[in-house]
C-alpha cells in the first residue's frame, strides 16, 4: 500500500510555523508537540525530523481535511 503525504492538520500545521518563526528549532517543536500532547500522523511521537518533513508538505501545498486541535487530540486519545 503506498502512503500519500499529507499536510498535518491545520491546527497542528499553525503551531508548528508559529514556532519555526519564532526562531524555534525543530527538536524544540517537537517537543512542545509532544508536551501538549499532539500526536503524530500515526498516532506516535513528534521527533525532529517529523516536524522537518510536515513543514515541507504545508509547503508544497499537500491535503488535509480541517478539524480543530482539540478533535485532534481527542481521537488520537482513545483507551
Amino acid at each position: 500500500m503506498k502512503m500519500v503525504a499529507m499536510s498535518p492538520p491545520p491546527a497542528v500545521a499553525a503551531l508548528i510555523q508559529a514556532l519555526r518563526a519564532s526562531g524555534a528549532s525543530y527538536n524544540a517543536n517537537a517537543a512542545a508537540l509532544n508536551q501538549s500532547g499532539v500526536r503524530g500522523r500515526q498516532g506516535g511521537r513528534w521527533f525532529p525530523a517529523t516536524v522537518r518533513n510536515a513543514l515541507r508538505r504545508v509547503a508544497a501545498g499537500a491535503e488535509f481535511p480541517d478539524q480543530p486541535i482539540e478533535a485532534i487530540k481527542e481521537s488520537q486519545c482513545k483507551v
